[in-house]
């Protein structure tokens, strides 16, 4: 059984120049930085551009780009695609999707999967238990079976003293030991 998309709840439509400045509302960090860097080479890359919706609805549109100029059909309804293709691979808005959005004055969060949302994730995590350690059930009632930090912090790097020679340590020796014999 397939997740719920979050698309097929959708919102009424925001204001252009508010989808324009906003990041997408309830993506997780990763995907609102991956929009924001595909927004930004697409805007890059698609300087010269028209959009043309078709119908009412705004959920259909071709945008043209490029000289001469090129055309890539977009849908940003129930069913998202694009010509480019990358939205059928990843299922994350690609650039195209993400200008016809903002022309529209739709949220680019209503085109992603329930997976990239923070709210999936939220309520996956919400519900686990604390880890405890294993054999915690023999422990007295006042013991906590949680894991406790360390009684010092660890010093990074290998310790100096219990420690494998290595072929560089053999090497230092005979150094040290040549100079010292030399002072003598």
């Amino acid at each position: 059984m397939k997740p719920p998309r979050v698309h097929d709840a959708f919102e009424p439509p925001i204001s252009r120049e508010s989808a324009r400045n906003a990041s997408p509302t309830g993506a997780t960090p990763g995907v609102v930085s991956l929009l924001k860097e595909r927004k930004e080479e697409a805007e890059g890359k698609l300087k010269f551009r028209t959009v043309t919706f078709l119908g009412k609805t705004r959920d259909k549109a071709i945008i043209n780009h490029g000289t001469p100029a090129r055309g890539r059909s977009v849908n940003i309804g129930k069913n998202p695609s694009c010509e480019c293709g990358v939205f059928a691979l990843e299922k994350i808005p690609c650039g195209c999707m993400l200008i016809v959005c903002e022309e529209a004055g739709i949220d680019p969060a209503l085109l992603l999967e329930a997976r990239d949302t923070a709210k999936f994730w939220k309520e996956l995590y919400e519900d686990l238990p604390e880890i405890a350690v294993p054999g915690s059930e023999f422990l007295a009632p006042g013991q906590s079976g949680l894991l406790a930090p360390p009684a010092k912090p660890i010093a990074p790097g290998r310790p100096s003293t219990k420690r494998i020679k290595g072929a560089m340590d053999k090497v230092h020796k005979m150094k040290a030991s040549a100079l010292s014999s030399q002072h003598e």
